[in-house]
């Protein structure tokens, strides 16, 4: 687990029974106050109390608690302690046992209603005591290195305290993928990519005083509403609300451990995508944005995400949020008198949870040169090309099985020291011969075919002219088509949605209220929202192009040259996904293959299905096979590519004139044409399309790329010839 303490700083051990405070200049603020960012340093006991509390734990259990009225905590954990005496505190370490600590098991944790409250505010800016904050709009935007921040109310509707265990304020980043099973019901996987806790926001028993907040002392009450600052020996008093403020800071980068591969690719900020699975339930059936504002909002659903028709297939989501999460103990529940269900044996539980969504947008801002550069040609550091990547692995998944298979005939044959297996395996490794039988035929990836030089991708190809009613012959035109491979196009958005440091105008517009809420007037809303000149999003647009080189051989007798070339485009949105960490890159010469579909991701994942089927035979042999491994393997063999075309947003038709491009080459006795062709967006589409374009991102998990399509076709010719490029969305 990723545990970052306010935003992007680390963790640090201090000797000190009190935590220092280190004060961050924030050279992003005017405020001489608010531009105090301020990291925690905490303490040895701080951080064991906040971060490595295990679900084992009773150190801070009250006195008055009876012991024999708990109720029975059995796990597997315990069951393994009554057997060895000898290990409890080896086996009890959070270190050793990362899954015993109570941070990772807060989701398996059951939920009990003790009737107390939490409300999640974001704030403009960081909230001082004895100053009324402002609210930040529910439609800005995050981008790396903003900051967010906003206050957490907690209030108790009991009679009693409610006393709790551990509670925590946190920002986390998730990916939510589908996974189809065996039974064809469909199970939703998450993967926490992103994990920031604020330390002075979370409770721990030490109380360090802020500048930024104005705090002074535990249970000062704002007058700005009667509140509460912070907890008390971990008391929530009743009838009373409770306050804390959080301020987190959003990394430019993730942390190399984010992908086990490593991938330069994979490490960078992601955007906020699709709609998460836990509000996607709860909403109704209709999910269609307004075709004015390009976005939706969910009235019934406080603190949801916003949707927005961002081509996401369904159940892939990215999303963003603050988590507050409250924890105590079973017995506590008791106390006020709430419910416990039967079927509670744990001795911890969940007080209450909640979230409150916010959006992230991608930035390559303060990425290094090197890293822009590496990400521009479609290529990790060292260059290789996607299929060189894909070859290398499978000759690695192969051998690797093939020492797994040997070392399983070793064990079988009686050799179970691990030291003469490892000779006996290097013996066959060093033996060229023997090695050479041993491998098995990989997925062929076409790798000779060079789709992309230093600066362009290319295609090619052919069409035939037949002779014409007026005995004319026909002949044979040939079409080299390039596109520089750094073409890209400006992301598409609703221009109320906005980032954090834009200031807009607009934004005394009430954007709470849908479309259809507003009143009589109505038409007259959408006539500013479409007629405002923030809304066109061609202004900006850079002007791309393809080069096509033509050849035409014309038949023998009296031919005609072709006079005119028509050109037209689709763009498509490439969804590339899986349900575990995909161990390469993804490169637009990949996504270019015209048998991609058809033939080579087919054939990848059936033979990565074969691995896998062989994984779990060598797993039911007892032979240990390595979590890294399987995990890759189970990627490829579910890796899918799903190609979504981008409505009302493509590239305006051209219509090329020929006449006066045709020169003779006596050398080769045709006729050749080379001309550039200018790319713009169509904007009479463009301004009826509800897509939201997100720029083009890559993890290890969730993937968005675009292809241009574009559609040739020679005047007096029947046939046509369709290319594909990769385009970038910036």
């Amino acid at each position: 687990m990723t545990i970052n303490d306010n935003a992007d700083y680390p963790l640090y051990a201090n000797k000190s029974t009190q935590a220092d405070v280190k004060l961050m200049p924030d050279t992003d603020s005017t405020d001489d106050v608010s531009s105090v960012l301020e990291e925690i340093l905490p303490s040895f006991h701080m951080h064991n109390d906040v971060f490595y509390k295990t679900i084992l734990d009773n150190s801070n259990e009250n006195e008055e608690d009876d012991d024999a009225n708990l109720p029975e905590y059995t796990s597997d954990v315990e069951t393994m302690i009554e057997g060895n005496d000898s290990n409890d505190r080896e086996i009890g370490d959070p270190i050793n046992n990362p899954s015993l600590i109570l941070l990772n098991n807060v989701d398996k944790l059951p939920r009990v209603n003790v009737n107390v409250s939490i409300k999640v505010v974001l704030t403009k800016k960081q909230p001082r005591i004895g100053e009324l904050p402002e609210k930040e709009s529910p439609l800005v935007e995050y981008g790396p290195g903003d900051k967010v921040t906003g206050y957490v109310l907690v209030k108790s509707n009991n009679k009693e305290p409610v006393r709790f265990e551990s509670f925590h304020v946190s920002l986390e980043g998730v990916v939510k993928v589908p996974k189809i099973q065996a039974d064809s019901t469909k199970k939703i996987l998450s993967y926490p990519f992103l994990i920031m806790h604020d330390l002075n926001a979370s409770y721990h028993e030490g109380h360090i005083p802020m500048t930024a907040y104005g705090e002074d002392r535990v249970l000062q009450a704002d007058p700005t509403d009667n509140s509460l600052i912070g907890f008390k020996n971990r008391t929530i008093v009743p009838n009373l609300t409770h306050k804390k403020f959080f301020t987190f800071r959003l990394p430019y980068n993730l942390l190399d451990t984010t992908c086990p591969d490593n991938i330069s690719e994979h490490l960078n900020l992601l955007p906020s995508y699709g709609l998460d699975e836990e509000i996607s339930r709860l909403i109704e059936v209709n999910r269609n944005v307004d075709p004015a504002l390009k976005y939706r909002r969910f009235e019934n659903l406080p603190d949801s995400p916003i949707l927005v028709n961002d081509l996401a297939p369904n159940g892939q989501s990215i999303s963003y949020f603050i988590k507050v999460q409250i924890v105590g103990r079973t017995s506590i529940v008791k106390k006020v008198k709430a419910q416990i269900p039967k079927d509670v044996s744990s001795r911890y539980s969940i007080f209450n949870v909640k979230k409150c969504y916010l959006r992230v947008k991608a930035s390559r801002e303060g990425l290094t040169n090197n890293l822009i550069n590496a990400m521009s040609d479609g290529a990790i550091i060292n260059s290789y090309r996607t299929c060189e990547q894909i070859a290398y692995f499978e000759e690695y998944v192969i051998k690797s099985l093939q020492r797994l298979k040997t070392r399983a005939q070793l064990i079988t044959a009686g050799i179970k020291d691990k030291v003469k297996q490892d000779e006996y395996i290097a013996s066959l490794e060093s033996d060229e011969t023997k090695k050479a039988k041993h491998l098995n035929k990989t997925t062929n990836l076409n790798q000779n075919i060079i789709r992309c030089n230093n600066h362009y991708y290319l295609n090619h190809d052919k069409v035939e002219i037949s002779k014409d009613i007026f005995g004319r012959s026909g002949g044979s035109i040939y079409i080299k088509a390039s596109m520089p491979s750094d073409s890209h196009i400006n992301s598409i958005k609703s221009h109320l949605l906005h980032g954090k440091s834009e200031n807009r105008p607009i934004m005394n517009r009430n954007y709470s209220l849908p479309l259809s809420h507003t009143t009589s007037n109505s038409t007259l809303a959408l006539s500013s929202v479409r007629s405002s000149p923030n809304f066109n999003e061609l202004a900006d647009q850079d002007v791309q192009f393809i080069e096509l080189d033509l050849q035409y051989r014309g038949k023998l007798g009296r031919f005609e040259l072709p006079s005119s070339i028509n050109i037209n485009s689709v763009i498509k949105a490439v969804n590339v996904s899986s349900v575990n960490c995909i161990p390469f890159n993804i490169d637009g010469e990949f996504l270019m293959d015209d048998q991609l579909h058809a033939h080579v991701l087919p054939s990848l994942r059936a033979n990565f299905k074969t691995y896998g089927d062989e994984v779990d035979m060598l797993r039911d042999r007892k032979v240990l096979v390595g979590k890294e491994l399987r995990n890759s393997i189970e990627a490829i063999k579910n890796l899918t590519i799903v190609e979504t075309p981008v409505s009302k947003v493509e590239f305006s038709p051209e219509v090329v004139d020929l006449t006066k491009e045709w020169r003779y080459e006596e050398e080769t006795k045709c006729y050749k044409a080379s001309i550039r062709v200018p790319l713009e967006l169509n904007s009479k589409l463009l301004r009826r399309s509800s897509v939201h374009l997100l720029p083009t991102f890559e993890s290890c998990l969730v993937s968005q790329f675009y292809l241009v399509y574009f559609t040739l076709s020679i005047k007096k010719s029947k046939k046509y010839i369709t290319f594909k490029f990769p385009i970038k969305v910036v």
